[in-house]
């Protein structure tokens, strides 16, 4: 069989086992029987139900591959079984206990197709047993037993233990992780006063050169007050200050000219 039409196939088995318990929930909720053993049932088949629902969305995921899932596929199948098993399981014990509704129709589709008509619908046997005949014969005491409350348990204990686990290596590699993260920062933190340290002797090294320079410019400037360059219009001041007479010998004619 193509492993598509198998899982298409466990989908309709597990749908029909599903429509079956929420049946059987109506009905078992509509009596008038209370008691700790109804409960229990209750609780059991609402238990199954929701394992039936969550396998059908699975098989349901499992039709969108387009090559067969090797692994995923065995696994799938085992659940499968598992399921079939409890339905099974629980199917028998209500069969073979006293809790019974007005009509008690097989609740598992499975099952159905290998029941009769008579046993598919049973009305609820009427005791007509004398009151000491009660007395001397007590009625044997059946009680569902939660086959998922084992299970269950050991299931929750796993995930607790795994969910403590997790969460001590999670703590572990946060806890490290924040160590290097400080050590880093702490180095980070170093550099930066280093470079602070070094950034201010940059800044007294250039205070020092700015003033150094200042200097030099000053003794420059008052160096060209007196350079040789000044020298021409030094002579022609002392030139022009020359006396009077000097300047009128100069421009006395001679009186051989005339």
């Amino acid at each position: 069989m193509n492993w598509q039409n198998e899982v298409t196939n466990w989908i309709k088995v597990l749908q029909k086992e599903a429509d079956g318990l929420s049946n059987l929930l109506a009905q078992i909720s509509s009596s008038n029987t209370k008691s700790s053993n109804i409960s229990r049932l209750l609780n059991a088949i609402s238990i199954l139900k929701e394992g039936v629902l969550n396998l059908i969305d699975k098989c349901t995921s499992m039709l969108k591959f387009s090559t067969e899932p090797t692994t995923k596929l065995e696994n799938l199948r085992n659940e499968y079984t598992k399921a079939m098993n409890n339905l099974k399981n629980l199917f028998n014990t209500i069969s073979q206990s006293k809790i019974k509704t007005n009509n008690n129709y097989s609740t598992f589709a499975s099952r159905n197709r290998s029941m009769s008509k008579q046993d598919m619908k049973t009305k609820t046997p009427i005791n007509k047993t004398s009151d000491r005949n009660k007395s001397a014969t007590p009625k044997k005491r059946v009680e569902f037993i939660d086959q998922q409350t084992g299970y269950n348990g050991e299931i929750k204990s796993k995930l607790i233990k795994l969910k403590e686990e997790i969460e001590g290596h999670v703590h572990r590699e946060y806890k490290k992780k924040i160590s290097e993260l400080e050590a880093e920062n702490f180095e980070i933190r170093k550099k930066i006063e280093a470079a602070k340290e070094e950034s201010k002797e940059n800044m007294r090294s250039l205070e020092e050169l700015r003033v150094r320079m200042s200097e030099v410019e000053r003794r420059k400037s008052t160096r060209n007050i007196y350079s040789p360059s000044d020298t021409s219009i030094v002579k022609k001041q002392r030139f022009l200050i020359k006396s009077p007479s000097q300047t009128a010998e100069g421009f006395t004619p001679s009186l051989d000219y005339y």
